[in-house]
């Protein structure tokens, strides 16, 4: 499957047309750059695997000429933050390849735990009856009671790294200079240059901690878990937010810093 089934498909096309026409000429936003184009801020709730629609949301968005300086998301919403941060600097376009990686992903290849949450796992999407899954239940109580998940996550975290660092983002340093990377004559419309602001984070991936059951946003708050929090893979970030209670273990952090430490 390639970008274009989507981009190209009549609904699709039909859609954009009449947004076009209908909205062609309004303002969304009081910043511009030289090519015209409109930023905001884009923040994406979650949603499981009807989070591919968000990338639908924002590949119309930027035909409607609109980009995003700062973005932020949870679960779901934090996998289409990341790579709309990290696949490309704000002025372009970034959702035609965030859905061609999308459209040629396995996601049963995210199903990576045993063999019993494996069977468990396709038992609940063909409607088995009630006696049929209560025994496929039974069999990954030890799953959930150990790991506190179904599936360890590792087949997730792998394409998501790895994607990232196809594109020249392994760490959050990286991400954060891609994202940072200032539009050409990026204004208000009144005609004064505008910087963002740096001493705000332009990227927030919203997780929990459910050790002391707080709201933990990433990076802003990384170097409470990780000592050396501008080396950390961005994509550690996105799997602690994706956490799916019960469907994916608890991102597990080792070595977490202990108060000051010289």
């Amino acid at each position: 499957m390639e970008a274009s089934d989507f981009t190209q498909a009549d609904q699709v096309r039909d859609l954009v047309s009449e947004l076009k026409e209908t909205c062609g000429g309004r303002e969304f936003s009081d910043i511009v750059d030289d090519e015209g184009h409109e930023y905001v801020d884009l923040v994406m709730e979650g949603g499981g695997v009807l989070g591919v629609a968000l990338v639908g949301y924002t590949y119309v968005l930027e035909e409607m000429g609109i980009r995003f300086l700062r973005v932020g998301g949870t679960s779901a919403g934090s996998i289409n933050a990341v790579l709309v941060a990290g696949l490309g600097t704000p002025a372009q376009r970034k959702s035609e390849k965030i859905i061609e990686e999308l459209a040629n992903v396995k996601f049963w290849d995210f199903v990576d735990g045993d063999s019993d949450a494996r069977d468990f796992v396709t038992a609940l999407v063909r409607n088995p009856n009630l006696f049929q899954l209560g025994w496929k239940g039974m069999q990954v109580i030890d799953n959930l009671v150990w790991s506190l998940g179904l599936n360890p996550g590792d087949k997730f975290l792998e394409w998501l790294s790895s994607l990232l660092k196809r594109e020249g983002v392994g760490t959050s340093r990286e991400l954060r200079d891609r994202i940072a990377t200032i539009p050409a004559g990026l204004r208000t419309r009144n005609g004064e240059p505008l910087a963002p602001d740096k001493t705000k984070s332009p990227l927030a991936l919203v997780a929990a901690d459910v050790s002391t059951q707080t709201k933990v946003v990433f990076p802003e708050m990384a170097s409470l878990y990780w000592r050396d929090p501008s080396g950390i893979d961005p994509a550690l970030y996105v799997r602690a937010s994706m956490s799916i209670p019960g469907f994916f273990s608890p991102l597990r952090i080792e070595d977490v810093p202990q108060g000051h430490e010289a």
